[in-house]
């Protein structure tokens, strides 16, 4: 699938957060357990290099022990590939196209193996043909949330009186800042370190 949304949005940390609980995965069970393989998709070549070949080339920059060959044939990967938007805009739907052969072929992607793609919204020129993950922006009730599992319920109160404040006082770009998952954690580092919000 594709994990779409906006610059700053968690589409990255989405794929970190799944390459951990993949590997942790992996590490429990290791014959049927994915084996997370995060590629970043800025230093694909184009039209000069295949994805399978780009892929088995990256592979064996990784340090794993698995063959590339072997791995996929049986069907333990997941590949984690970031940054679609990050291809060059000038051949990016011809780039798009190759992944798209890609990922909807039994013989470069046999059954078992997962693909996950990110890219930002507006840059999704063209399709995968594969499904879509849209990351949204938070609502109050998610950033709240958000400061209760960062700095506990007591501390909570505390910070949302002036965070709420902020929020009501009609500033659209601190609003925008705030429901992006980005910002509220550089927010959240403030306040951590003793300061405003902004």
């Amino acid at each position: 699938f594709v994990i779409l949304g906006e610059p700053g949005a968690g589409k990255t940390t989405t794929l970190d957060r799944f390459a951990l609980e993949l590997a942790r995965g992996r590490l429990r069970d290791p014959l049927r357990g994915k084996l997370p393989v995060r590629i970043n998709l800025f230093n694909f070549l184009g039209e000069k290099q295949l994805p399978a070949d780009f892929l088995k080339a990256q592979w064996e920059t990784t340090g794993l022990s698995d063959l590339y060959g072997e791995a996929i044939a049986s069907g333990a990967v997941c590949f984690l590939l970031d940054g679609v938007n990050q291809m060059p805009l000038s051949d990016r739907t011809k780039r798009i196209e190759l992944w798209k052969n890609w990922a909807n072929s039994e013989a470069d992607l046999p059954l078992g193996n997962w693909a996950i793609f990110t890219c930002r919204t507006a840059d999704y020129v063209t399709n995968l043909r594969l499904p879509e993950v849209r990351v949204q922006t938070l609502d109050t009730e998610r950033i709240k949330k958000y400061f209760e599992m960062r700095f506990g319920a007591e501390r909570t109160q505390q910070v949302w009186i002036e965070f709420e404040k902020r929020l009501r006082s009609g500033d659209d770009r601190f609003e925008r800042l705030a429901r992006n998952p980005f910002m509220l954690s550089i927010m959240a580092d403030r306040v951590a370190a003793g300061k405003t919000f902004a």
